[in-house]
């Protein structure tokens, strides 16, 4: 049976890994292809013959390698170049994913027309002619927010708020189309798959968008929550009870003194299920859905709304002991707080908060 690995160690030290290599090569080559690959400005010749070096190969000392298993065991492990890592533990504000250039078809459209915009009387006939490998990298690689809405609308049947009169593009979505398949279960209208999976993962695409797309409750299929009983040699696992009425996507499910304790992404609602039938024992609205820890007795709850609150809960009710809204940062409120010694730490898109949650310090 394999070990389970995690970088995660005792009292929550770090582990890593250090490999370095040293290996030799023989030289089985039996010809030398030697040839010009291009020259400099001035004229020197630039050649391939690095590549061919004559007799065997000796490294006594490459480049050490970090390896850190991730801290979920399944999710594998990851090896870094010491040549890359050392310099950027120097400066670790260096590592960071850039922020993409503009990229817009629809704007370089109306630079082409002198900003007038006839290109784009017909948005949708303008990706209609596009060959659909186009299509696939617009969805990709644009940050219009305007094209990515066309896009979405090529993608699939999306319904719009019919009170408000305005085009279509400016219209609040409300929802997707639905139809029947061939063995009559009721499915998405989805027109193009593939130009709908890449573009849900796009972040500029608008979050109204977003929400009707792929996080609203239930739009991804039933995510019911269900109760699983283990056989006594670990090895089946059967369904023991199911609660369709509740929803849970990313904050996780606590079990405390016989309660399961979890929140509805996107809705004010905290609840508690019984664990041996799943019947839901209430439902509070004093709260948003979101992730939710535990520690010393309570429940240190963050709402996808940005609320921070501290919560006293058992099987029959739920108390805000006291909250408060983040504002600082950028994005979705969606990462799970941490506790560690005593402080509570947040992280909300470029800023991480940290709190004293035991009352040691300021």
């Amino acid at each position: 049976m394999t070990r389970l690995k995690s970088c995660v160690g005792k009292n929550a030290k770090f582990i890593v890994g250090v490999h370095k290599p040293e290996f030799k090569v023989k030289n089985l080559r039996n010809h030398d292809y030697f040839s010009s690959l291009g020259q400099l400005e001035n004229g020197t010749v630039v050649d391939n013959a690095v590549n061919f070096p004559k007799g065997e190969l000796h490294e006594p000392q490459a480049d050490i390698i970090y390896e850190i298993a991730n801290p979920f065991p399944f999710r594998g492990t990851t090896y870094i170049n010491s040549a890359w890592a050392d310099i950027k533990a120097k400066h670790p504000e260096r590592i960071y994913i850039s922020k993409p250039e503009p990229c817009s078809l629809f704007q370089n459209l109306k630079k082409m027309e002198g900003g007038q915009g006839s290109a784009l009387k017909d948005q949708t006939h303008i990706l209609g002619i596009l060959p659909h490998p186009l299509l696939i990298a617009l969805a990709q690689a644009s940050t219009d927010p305007e094209e990515l809405m066309a896009l979405a609308q090529k993608s699939c049947k999306i319904l719009f708020d019919s009170t408000i009169q305005a085009d279509k593009y400016n219209k609040t979505p409300v929802g997707i189309g639905y139809k029947k398949d061939k063995l009559g279960k009721t499915v998405p209208d989805i027109h193009d798959h593939e130009l709908f999976e890449v573009l849900v993962n796009n972040r500029y695409l608008p979050d109204d968008y977003k929400n009707i797309l792929v996080l609203k409750p239930g739009v991804q299929g039933n995510n019911e929550i269900t109760g699983e009983y283990l056989s006594e040699d670990g090895k089946t696992a059967e369904v023991g009870w199911r609660n369709p009425e509740r929803f849970n996507q990313m904050g996780g499910i606590i079990l405390h003194e016989g309660g399961l304790y979890s929140s509805t992404f996107r809705k004010k609602e905290f609840y508690c299920l019984d664990p041996e039938t799943g019947r839901t024992n209430y439902v509070s609205d004093k709260l948003g859905g979101g992730a939710m820890i535990f520690a010393d007795g309570l429940f240190y709850c963050w709402a996808n709304n940005g609320e921070l609150a501290l919560v006293d809960a058992d099987v029959s009710s739920a108390r805000v002991i006291s909250s408060f809204k983040i504002s600082l940062g950028t994005g979705q409120f969606w990462a799970h707080p941490v506790i560690h010694n005593g402080r509570l730490y947040v992280h909300h898109g470029d800023a991480i908060l940290c709190y004293d949650v035991a009352g040691k310090s300021n």
